[in-house]
């Protein structure tokens, strides 16, 4: 809430921007293609919103919404053509880096030649796997490869996206040929984290711990995988908002206790903020926690004041305008809709919860109701 006028939803531009900017990314995909429902609400939206700036003589804003659609319109289109593979028709040769995977069998390659032309990443299933595949194996083999399609029934394959998945292929495993190993440094890292925490805390715990702190769930017995699915608490295993939130905190209290002034303060935490981000492999929750995070960190530095809301649409605007595909990505959508509905439903709860509760308990079901709202839908 605004603390000058008292309202909550005055005009603020990085918000509404946002909020724009999603929306006609979203509508473009749809609307072009000849979605009916779509071109109807949106049409109507638009022309309501156009009648109703005109009416209150809100030129400037209408101006800038119409911008901002023309900017999203553009950026879709950009951002899909700049995503798609090309079309191989015969059989290619094809030197790639194992980069990740998704079970014994499907890998993921990255640094991928074609036929000696570099390209996107490739989706792999080798048969006849032994497991000797590994991390950062330099492979090379013949094989078909299909360009992968990103939407599939008009929703967005967020594994594919999130990796940067253009191809798929499929070979057997004698037919490749292993010609090095290449580990990155963000790789390096993670399996350093990893090492450490099963040495001290056992195979279990040091996967379940690795998983919460990087999101990677790979390494997680199915049996516990199936466990916290039955116990509806398998989003404590992804990262999230609350990752960054403990390590501003943590980073806040010792840099306080060691006496560290503001300035220093904020570099040292833009940067630690950047490199946690970096080696989740920059998750959309973690990017916006992170950048709201740092602009409070600014505020206080700077003396001004900070809005909850047009931070969140800062943070939006600025991966949308990297990452125009996010807006399909449901991971980004229900991160801004959890913190949003946190936003602007927990007071209203708060409000009412305190009347029966305690302050502290009050504070703790507001929270959690208005991020299930959120994510609701």
């Amino acid at each position: 809430m605004n603390e000058k006028t008292g309202k909550l939803l005055h005009f603020r531009p990085l918000f509404y921007g946002f909020l724009t900017l999603l929306i006609s990314i979203v509508s473009t995909k749809f609307v072009f293609s000849g979605n009916l429902a779509y071109i109807i609400v949106g049409t109507t939206l638009f022309v309501g919103t156009t009648i109703f700036l005109c009416l209150r003589k809100k030129f400037f804003v209408l101006i800038f919404l119409v911008c901002v659609v023309g900017i999203g319109v553009g950026a879709y289109y950009l951002a899909l053509a700049s995503f798609n593979g090309n079309e191989y028709s015969s059989t290619c040769s094809i030197t790639a880096r194992v980069t990740d995977y998704n079970s014994d069998t499907h890998y993921i390659l990255d640094d991928v030649k074609i036929n000696g032309k570099s390209e996107k990443n490739i989706y792999i299933n080798i048969t006849k796997t032994d497991d000797q595949i590994q991390l950062g194996d330099v492979i090379r083999f013949e094989a078909d490869v299909e360009k992968a399609h990103l939407f599939e029934l008009g929703h967005l394959k967020s594994f594919y996206f999130r990796h940067g998945i253009a191809y798929e292929t499929s070979v057997s495993e004698s037919e490749i040929e292993k010609i090095g190993n290449k580990i990155k440094f963000s790789e390096s890292v993670r399996a350093s984290v990893r090492q450490t925490l099963v040495k001290f805390i056992g195979q279990k715990n040091g996967s379940i711990a690795y998983s919460v702190l990087f999101g990677d769930k790979t390494q997680i017995d199915d049996v516990v995988k199936d466990t916290y699915n039955g116990a509806g608490i398998m989003h404590l295993l992804s990262v999230s908002g609350l990752h960054v939130g403990f390590l501003i905190a943590l980073l806040g209290f010792v840099l306080k206790k060691c006496r560290v002034n503001k300035f220093v303060n904020f570099a040292i935490s833009f940067v630690m903020l950047g490199f946690y981000a970096y080696l989740c492999g920059f998750a959309p929750s973690v990017v916006r926690a992170g950048i709201m995070g740092l602009v409070l960190l600014f505020a206080n530095l700077s003396g001004k004041w900070y809005d909850n809301l047009n931070c969140l649409g800062l943070a939006g605007i600025l991966i949308l305008l990297v990452s125009p595909l996010s807006a399909f990505d449901v991971g980004f959508l229900m991160s801004f809709a959890c913190v949003l509905a946190i936003f602007l439903i927990y007071p209203v709860i708060l409000s009412a919860l305190q009347k029966v509760f305690p302050n502290k308990i009050a504070q703790a079901i507001s929270v959690s109701m208005s991020a299930e709202l959120g994510v609701l839908p």
